[in-house]
């Protein structure tokens, strides 16, 4: 069996409670000092595929430096369309201007070449806009959410994705080789940066941000992901000053200002299209994905049931499931799956478990000889839930979101070979 692994994504692990070995309810009595630990594994539990209520894609407190951008379909999930939008800052100077002459204006942006998803055999049409409403680098942004641009587009590029290529990056003479896609720009917008003037005030009201999207009219195989935290991905200011000095001013991209994607989902007609909200059909097959795509609602409704208990482990296990025409080789499940639940105001987030200690609480995605699954260590929600502190339901899903595009499906908690598994050792204090 191999695990896949991922790198440690909150504080170190605190041990929790360890346990014997189980045994199951009603059977015969254990030893005086172990008579009232029991074994459960048969805990009600229902599964809904649910869409996404708001996806955060920026916080000024938690920023996303990965950004997705395509018009893509999946072949179990539907088609989805993503852009980002990007703020630049001068850096740490202004152009030094003398007599400027306006060579080219570039953008260039560094492929995550983890991040890509899909075959990559279609060509990609990128648009890049101008942003004419303000963006604030303070406020939390959501990835339904959008910016007035131009109309008409200051850039496009097409080209078949080449993540692992590596290109020729040179400036001031330095060359680097790292993939990356160029998209030129407008000169206008370069003959305004030439401008003095625009350096004297609030750069970000000269240029409240750029939008790059999708340009193709029908979906592609593939979408794209780009890391605009790589010290390639600027925008690049190319030109002469007095005739004969080559300049570049490298505007930098994310650092404090503000970086997000955005989605729109159309799961019409596609195969996860009757699961959603649908109780019956989660019985059977239930459908995670990243970006702003479906969580699974989980439901313990008879937890409390147990009564006056303490947990001393809990552990859920769920099956991967292979449908036709998933084409997992070209879209590959998630590495990690996270639990959440819902605060006072409605909003997910992640269970006590990860915040007690993420390696503790595993998510990983492990290939078994037959079949592959996800576990994971819930004791501490599951004490919650039993003793009345947090609600009955929890949701699966996909480790960053807004920075991904896998996804997983899943057999549900009445499938007839693989259900869920609950595995729950606990000692009664009656």
């Amino acid at each position: 069996m191999k695990i896949i692994s991922f790198s440690t994504i909150f504080a170190c692990l605190i041990l929790l409670s360890a346990c014997t070995e189980p045994t199951t309810i009603g059977s015969e009595l254990l030893a005086d000092d172990q008579a009232d630990l029991r074994f459960t594994d048969t805990i009600t539990m229902f599964g809904t595929t649910v869409t996404e209520d708001s996806l955060i894609v920026y916080d000024p407190d938690n920023r996303f430096g990965r950004l997705q951008v395509g018009y893509f379909e999946d072949p179990l999930f539907g088609k989805v369309k993503a852009g980002f939008y990007i703020q630049v800052d001068i850096g740490l100077e202004a152009p030094i201007l003398s007599n400027p002459k306006l060579d080219s204006i570039v953008l260039t942006m560094t492929y995550d070449s983890a991040g890509v998803y899909g075959p990559l055999q279609d060509l990609q049409e990128l648009e890049v806009y101008r942003v004419t409403e303000a963006i604030s680098n303070g406020e939390i942004y959501y990835s339904n959410q959008s910016f007035q641009t131009e109309s008409t587009p200051i850039g496009t590029a097409q080209f078949v994705p080449a993540p692992n290529t590596e290109v020729d990056y040179i400036i001031n003479g330095d060359t680097s080789a790292v993939p990356h896609v160029r998209i030129t720009i407008d000169t206008l917008l370069g003959q305004e940066l030439l401008n003095s003037s625009v350096y004297e005030s609030d750069f970000i009201e000269t240029l409240n941000g750029l939008f790059v999207t999708s340009a193709s009219t029908e979906p592609t195989d593939a979408m794209l992901n780009f890391n605009m935290l790589n010290s390639t991905s600027r925008l690049n200011l190319f030109y002469t000053n007095d005739d004969t000095v080559s300049v570049v001013h490298q505007f930098l991209i994310v650092g404090l200002s503000t970086a997000m994607s955005t989605f729109e989902h159309d799961f019409e007609g596609s195969v996860v299209e009757p699961f959603i909200n649908n109780k019956a059909l989660g019985d059977s097959l239930l459908f995670v994905q990243a970006m702003s795509g479906t969580n699974v609602k989980l439901d313990f409704p008879y937890l409390k049931d147990l009564g006056n208990v303490l947990i001393n482990k809990a552990e859920i296990e769920f099956t991967v499931a292979s449908l036709p025409g998933g084409d997992e080789d070209n879209f590959p499940p998630n590495t990690i799956l996270l639990l959440s639940e819902k605060d006072d105001e409605g909003k997910l987030k992640v269970i006590r478990d990860i915040e007690i200690g993420a390696s503790a609480f595993d998510g990983t995605y492990t290939e078994g000889d037959f079949q592959d699954t996800y576990s994971m260590n819930i004791s501490a929600q599951i004490q919650d839930i039993v003793d009345g502190t947090e609600e009955s339901e929890i949701f699966i899903r996909a480790i960053s979101k807004q920075e991904k595009a896998n996804r997983v499906v899943l057999y549900g908690p009445n499938h007839s070979d693989f259900p869920i598994k609950l595995k729950i050792t606990y000692t009664d204090l009656n």
